[in-house]
């Protein structure tokens, strides 16, 4: 693993492409899918691989760019278990913020903090803040362990 998720900086992104699920942990602000309504006068997206737009077309080339950032379900649940056992645990660093479905052109935000994922969709996609929980498949769930959500364990 790259790096480690981190509040609101290194985020835990679930991605559907070709009906596989993939998780990511990168630097947030790769996650702004659609650039040129971000930043509408730049022309640098040089910070992003040049891909001013990462939509269904761009995919592929985008999710190789960070592949190094891509991590199992065994990696997050491995941390998450590590993270308990610290003196001051952050749990708040293992949320899910993003879930994008390239498939069905769709992104899902629960991103903690007051940045609009979803404003800055590709046309024709559909950008939404939600709680998106119920669409991660139960194998991928990686805070489930041993039927128990670890996240009701921190106190």
């Amino acid at each position: 693993m790259k790096i480690e998720p981190e509040y609101a900086q290194n985020i835990i992104v679930g991605v559907i492409y070709k009906n596989e699920w993939i998780w990511y942990v990168t630097d947030r602000d790769v996650w702004f899918l659609d650039q040129t309504k971000l930043l509408p006068s730049n022309n640098d997206y040089s910070e992003r691989f040049d891909i001013p737009i990462v939509n269904e077309n761009t995919a592929e080339q985008f999710l190789e760019k960070i592949s190094g950032y891509q991590v199992s379900v065994c990696e997050l649940t491995y941390l998450l278990i590590k993270e308990k056992d610290k003196e001051e645990p952050e749990p708040d660093n293992f949320g899910v913020s993003l879930m994008v479905d390239f498939d069905k052109k769709q992104l899902f935000s629960f991103y903690p903090e007051p940045m609009s994922f979803e404003y800055y969709v590709p046309d024709g996609w559909t950008g939404e803040y939600l709680n998106f929980e119920s669409k991660i498949p139960h194998d991928q769930r990686y805070w489930i362990i041993d039927g128990e959500n670890y996240f009701r364990t921190f106190n």
